[in-house]
């Protein structure tokens, strides 16, 4: 029988009585520790299968780069699924899995997690995750991002630091550079999201989508609340709760236009 310590913690009396003294659960110190008692053949067989999935791993990885893959470190994880191009260039810390993927010439990870998604030739994707969704081509993700199912991009698209998308598609060359969340939504081409920008879509009941036209410049701190439509080359200054129906204090809006973009501030 070998003797086995997990810490989840650090306390140098009991690192000193041995592991013997912390038989069970102890709370000593605001630490916790688990100690189990191990059999020696239970530890073989667990060191058996480990190494059974470390040589499964590598003969993965061996094999993309055997197809003109560019993989750089070991600790990347790719599933038996995952198709990559020729070209693209796995940093460490990946993980691909599911259905996924990867075209030629994308730049993966460091420390990316993508799964059942497509990542479209020419993208970095840089310290984030995407879950069932298309990036399209020449993208930058990243770091930080939290792409969620059902998000679509178009060609040129950047999703910054601490951006979360979700069930939306963003056409051509939009920015959303940072600490962003679209969700529900539909942007058209070459918009600009400031920082802090939200889509509202839900009252509590029912989720709604909300409309971005051609070409809109989204300031800092702007709600926008749908079901919402907002017009070709809309303008939206900062700090403003955009919503549905008759328009909030201080909005302009040209008398007799009703079908043109509305700037507030």
């Amino acid at each position: 029988m070998l003797p086995s310590l997990f810490f989840l913690g650090y306390n140098k009396t009991l690192l000193r009585r041995g592991s013997a003294a912390a038989a069970g659960a102890v709370l000593g110190g605001g630490f916790f520790y688990l100690c189990k008692i191990i059999d020696t053949s239970a530890l073989a067989a667990a060191k058996a299968k480990l190494d059974a999935a470390e040589a499964q791993r590598e003969e993965v990885l061996l094999r993309h780069i055997a197809n003109g893959v560019d993989i750089r470190s070991r600790n990347v994880e790719i599933g038996s699924e995952v198709v990559i191009a020729p070209g693209a260039v796995i940093l460490a810390g990946t993980i691909l899995r599911g259905k996924t993927t990867i075209g030629a010439g994308c730049v993966i990870g460091p420390n990316t997690l993508i799964e059942d998604s497509t990542v479209d030739e020419g993208t970095t994707v840089n310290a984030s995750q995407v879950y069932s969704s298309h990036l399209g081509p020449h993208n930058n993700i990243g770091p930080f991002t939290h792409v969620r199912i059902n998000t679509v991009t178009g060609y040129g698209v950047h999703l910054g630091a601490y951006v979360e998308t979700k069930n939306s598609n963003f056409a051509r060359g939009n920015t959303v550079s940072h600490l962003t969340y679209i969700g529900d939504s539909d942007v058209g081409k070459y918009c600009n999201f400031g920082c802090g920008t939200v889509t509202c879509n839900y009252d509590g009941k029912d989720k709604f989508r909300t409309q971005i036209g051609d070409y809109c410049f989204i300031g800092c701190n702007t709600n926008l609340v749908a079901p919402r439509h907002h017009r070709r080359r809309g303008l939206h200054r900062r700090r403003q709760h955009h919503h549905q129906g008759r328009p909030p204090a201080g909005s302009w809006h040209r008398p007799g236009a009703s079908d043109q973009p509305r700037r507030l501030g």
